[in-house]
């Protein structure tokens, strides 16, 4: 398959938003709450993602194919503000969304090559999304003991450590 990876730039940010919102629509139905689906709409994420991509709190890689955006990963710095978790990775994996057409092609492997690579890092997961679990142990990240509800949806999500 055809993909071509870059790095995403605020510019991007009305196209990711777009994106997300049908990624989280495919993805997470029936994990997160329908209202939350529903009440979420994509200008709203465009926002949120320019400000964070201008500002330069996220970075983000994106993959296309031919005719269109099929994926978005992410990174953050980890919060300097954790004293009480100094064995956390400096780098947090804060997002990965791939388009359900191309599931399985090796493009969530592509976005996560580009983004950290084989670095230590971290991430949160929802604690009932098992395909996404299954794709980090592939990847030697192991699940912590620490559990949070998600500020933003209301659901159990628990953190990812590869060392």
């Amino acid at each position: 398959m055809d993909v071509e990876i870059r790095q995403a730039t605020a510019d991007d940010a009305e196209q990711v938003g777009v994106f997300q919102t049908r990624a989280w629509a495919d993805s997470y139905e029936g994990i997160v709450p329908g209202s939350y689906l529903a009440a979420t709409t994509a200008q709203m994420r465009a926002e949120r993602w320019r400000d964070r991509l201008a500002r330069g709190r996220r970075r983000a890689w994106l993959a296309f194919t031919p005719n269109e955006l099929v994926g978005v990963a992410s990174t953050s710095a980890t919060a300097d503000d954790r004293p009480d978790r100094p064995d956390l990775p400096p780098l947090e994996l804060s997002s990965i969304y791939v388009d359900r057409t191309v599931l399985g092609r090796g493009v969530a492997q592509m976005l996560l090559d580009a983004t950290i690579g084989d670095r230590p890092a971290h991430l949160w997961v929802f604690t009932a999304n098992v395909r996404a679990q299954r794709f980090y142990i592939k990847q030697g990240f192991v699940a912590s003991n620490e559990t949070q509800l998600d500020p933003d949806t209301g659901v159990m999500e628990v953190r990812w450590v590869r060392h």
